[in-house]
């Protein structure tokens, strides 16, 4: 993130604007940024929805890098970078859903699970104990267990 406010002040400095003014141009392009982010976040479980988990964090693998070199290398004035901007938000800071459940449909154990079922990671998805993950071994079922009845 530290690349993305050297970069346009930079542009900007290019373009004349120079010194204090250059701050809330560079602020409200790292808000857009954000907006596409959040954008991004609550998009990815309906696109998952649709085309299954493992395309979704596909496309959003092949956007962010796209999303973030058009900017860069074929944009020349800072007139379309804030639009852009959210673009690279929506791919860059959506894909952090999968953080907490990165293919657990897969059919090997997981060692750390989380512990809630929720998409939201950080501390708003703490569960009440405060740890935020828990090691787990796979469960045999009550059916299959060898142990004598108490």
């Amino acid at each position: 993130m530290i690349w993305l406010p050297t970069i346009q002040s930079l542009m900007l400095e290019k373009e004349g604007i120079k010194g204090a003014a250059v701050a809330p141009i560079i602020g409200r392009n790292m808000m857009l940024w954000g907006v596409g982010g959040i954008f991004g976040y609550a998009c990815f479980g309906f696109i998952a929805d649709l085309i299954g988990r493992r395309p979704t964090v596909a496309l959003y693998s092949i956007g962010t890098p796209v999303a973030g070199l058009v900017p860069f290398l074929a944009v020349d004035s800072m007139a379309p970078f804030p639009y852009l901007l959210v673009i690279y938000g929506f791919f860059v800071l959506g894909v952090f859903p999968v953080t907490r459940f990165i293919f657990q449909s897969s059919s090997r154990p997981m060692c750390a699970q989380p512990r809630s079922r929720s998409v939201t990671a950080g501390p708003a998805s703490l569960p009440a104990s405060g740890r935020w993950w828990r090691v787990s071994w796979p469960r045999r079922s009550a059916a299959s267990s060898t142990s004598p009845p108490r």
